[in-house]
């Protein structure tokens, strides 16, 4: 069994961020800690005071009122909800431009979370302890005429019902969208993980001659790579389900998909699917309530772009360039070529990550999702595991554990993949 192995500490210096896209930086910088990756981050606002925030009144129409009092909707009162990170969600108030997020521990009123989110319904709050605490949580909405009174509270357990166990639900596929071709012999397909799932079931099926394709029960990680495709212009069907102790969900359509090269349409198209993708599992926060591929070839090369109105923003690809639209301004974002190898990348730390929570259960646990930092030349991929105070980093080819303030190389991202049989 592979050992730690300390190594000399290895020291990151801040580059300039070359892009003005918002990175989750705050929950990295308070899991390591201030000290441990000085000016790394830039450190959150711990508390604000809703009247502080100005807002512009240059639009056509300024706002005369308050907006009402928003509607809580997840978590519900009285529920019990598992896991270190919980997505909060209420209802859109009418005229709202701010939404101010308040999270407290009952047992001794202290303040977990409590900042404004921006336009959005949702938002994700990290470092619960999932240890049965009861938190309480409103939400108030604003605009330039001023602040609604917060929502009534809704109090919840941060901890699974003990009293059924419960069977992960469906995830939700990725990669291949429904409707689109694929080209190679090769296919590698990909899903959303499913809270609680131990592994997953991938089925691929031909319709046309009612035959199973590709069949895998044992999938440990969020992907699978199938062979022997035709390339043809074959039809393909494909479902994946999530597998725990007690029992499997109900399979999830990924739907329907052609081996082969579209004759219509560019190879981009499958390009930008596979981006924009991943880009939503990255940034949740942000990319999520897709409004569908759309295209515009009005230019002297064709524009693919995707819009997510409730966060304002929207992906493009144009030119071999991926861009994100932002109030108005177009920022670049990687090119093409560039996002394909990062989605490599991304892959290749996944299995890596999964390898070793599986080698080292008492360490590697409970860990709050895979997240990335491109505020360096090359990307940093990592992934923290709160309840025992570590986190994994992949960056430039190596893979490091950070404990106790510390950084240490523990082999390569190469000899890891050979380790664990990839």
């Amino acid at each position: 069994m592979l050992k730690f192995k300390h190594v000399s500490v290895v020291l990151f210096f801040l580059l300039s961020i070359c892009i003005a896209f918002p990175v989750q930086a705050s929950s990295l910088s308070s899991f390591w800690g201030k000290e441990a990756v000085k000016n790394f981050f830039e450190m959150p606002v711990e508390d604000v005071s809703r009247d502080n925030l100005a807002y512009s009144t240059s639009s056509q129409s300024a706002q005369t009122s308050p907006p009402p009092i928003p509607e809580l909707l997840f978590p519900a009162d009285g529920a019990f909800v598992a896991g270190t990170s919980i997505v909060f969600r209420w209802e859109s108030a009418d005229g709202a431009e701010n939404y101010s997020l308040n999270v407290v521990r009952q047992s001794d009123g202290t303040v977990h979370f409590s900042r404004f989110v921006g336009k959005t319904t949702r938002h994700s709050v990290s470092y619960f302890s999932d240890d049965g605490e009861i938190y309480c949580w409103r939400v108030s909405a604003g605009n330039e005429a001023g602040w609604s009174d917060y929502s009534d509270e809704l109090c919840f357990t941060n901890h699974e019902a003990a009293t059924e166990p419960t069977v992960p639900t469906e995830p939700r596929p990725l990669y291949p969208a429904d409707g689109s071709y694929v080209s190679g012999t090769s296919i590698t397909f990909e899903w959303e993980p499913s809270p609680g799932a131990t592994h997953y079931i991938l089925n691929v099926f031909r319709p046309d001659i009612y035959m199973q394709f590709c069949f895998e029960d044992d999938i440990i990680g969020t992907s699978h790579t199938c062979s022997y495709f035709p390339d043809d212009g074959t039809e393909f069907e494909w479902s994946v389900a999530a597998v725990n102790e007690h029992g499997m969900s109900q399979y999830a359509y990924g739907g329907s998909f052609v081996s082969g090269e579209s004759k219509e349409e560019s190879p981009i198209m499958e390009k930008a699917v596979k981006i924009f993708s991943t880009i939503e599992r990255l940034y949740p926060d942000l990319f999520y309530a897709g409004s569908g591929l759309k295209t515009y070839d009005e230019y002297e090369h064709l524009m693919i772009y995707q819009e997510y109105p409730e966060a304002g923003i929207a992906l493009v690809v144009f030119d071999g360039v991926v861009y994100y639209l932002y109030q108005g301004q177009y920022y670049r974002w990687y090119t093409v070529e560039e996002w394909l190898a990062i989605i490599v990348d991304i892959d290749k730390a996944e299995r890596v990550f999964s390898g070793i929570e599986r080698l080292y259960p008492e360490w590697f646990a409970a860990g709050t999702g895979l997240k990335t930092y491109d505020g360096y030349a090359h990307l940093m991929i990592y992934q923290e595991y709160p309840e025992a105070g570590i986190a994994l980093v992949v960056f430039d080819g190596v893979v490091y554990y950070f404990y106790r303030g510390l950084f240490y190389s523990w082999f390569t991202v190469e000899e890891w993949l050979e380790y664990l049989g990839y």
